[in-house]
């Protein structure tokens, strides 16, 4: 998922669900920056478990540094975290 060999700035958002648990979560996160539009959208569905345990503030920080922007607050629903981000 680093390298997906699409063009760029090709979709209008891009969700991940039960796909950043690799080490290199931070190499995907930066692949979808470079896929979204700008005014796309990053869509995270995640257990929570993970960021609990490996802080979310983490997972929060890696997506800013990828260039979204989080818009309003993480939501925790059924054992899952729900976050949207926008590429401005």
């Amino acid at each position: 998922m680093s390298e997906t060999g699409l063009a760029e700035h090709t979709l209008d958002v891009a969700v991940f669900s039960l796909s950043l648990m690799g080490v290199n979560y931070q190499d995907y996160l930066r692949e979808a920056y470079r896929l979204v539009r700008y005014g796309g959208w990053l869509k995270v569905a995640e257990p929570a478990t993970r960021w609990q345990e490996h802080n979310l503030e983490e997972l929060l920080g890696a997506i800013a540094s990828s260039g979204f922007s989080v818009v309003g607050r993480p939501s925790y629903r059924d054992r899952f975290i729900y976050l949207d981000a926008i590429k401005s």
